[in-house]
């Protein structure tokens, strides 16, 4: 059998404890031994190559893949029930709208209201972030635009942000057909 030469980092690296897994089709022999991680600009994809590999002979660069539907959806649909804990009149719209739930977006997760509202005053700099520093892993973000609001939803969802680290988890959003009404200011940043 050939030893393939690179594999997409994602399929090697398991993020959440930063060990190396073999999740490969059977039909390819691993040498997981002294491998490195490299970014090639030109397709912005990350691979794992061997040492000594001649980067120039390799015909294709294989790009990270998104995250399947199915399981973004079962995970924002576990964020949203953790939300209902607290907020049991959260109402998520199916059609776009000015306001977004983000899962794993708090203190909890490692994200700071500075970062959020660094992360979403990409897309409208006027939007207002909602975060809860104790108990709740997501926040909420209010834009003026209903536009802004769809165009961060469709660059975020199920993805990290490059603006976080790289043991960032990924955001689960939704929209909402409305704000929730934040019962305790004193639990808000």
């Amino acid at each position: 059998m050939e030893t393939k030469a690179v594999w997409n980092i994602r399929t090697l690296m398991d993020v959440a404890s930063q060990a190396i897994t073999a999740h490969i089709p059977s039909k390819y022999r691993m040498d997981v031994v002294c491998l490195s991680e490299v970014h090639f600009p030109h397709v912005d994809s990350r691979v794992i190559v061997k040492p000594g590999f001649d980067y120039g002979s390799f015909p294709k660069v294989y790009p990270i893949k998104a995250m399947d539907e199915r399981k973004l959806n079962r995970k924002l649909r576990k964020c949203l029930a953790q939300a209902e804990k607290y907020d049991s009149n959260l109402e998520v719209s199916d059609i776009p709208t000015r306001h977004l739930f983000v899962g794993n977006s708090s203190v909890l997760c490692g994200v700071s209201l500075e970062n959020l509202e660094r992360i979403f005053h990409e897309y409208d700099s006027s939007c207002i972030c909602t975060v809860f520093p104790n108990q709740r892993p997501y926040s909420f973000v209010s834009f003026d635009l209903a536009e802004s609001a769809e165009f961060a939803y469709k660059a975020l969802h199920g993805k990290v942000s490059p603006l976080l680290g790289k043991n960032a988890l990924p955001f689960y959003i939704a929209y909402l057909k409305k704000l929730v009404a934040v019962t305790d200011k004193n639990n808000m940043l």
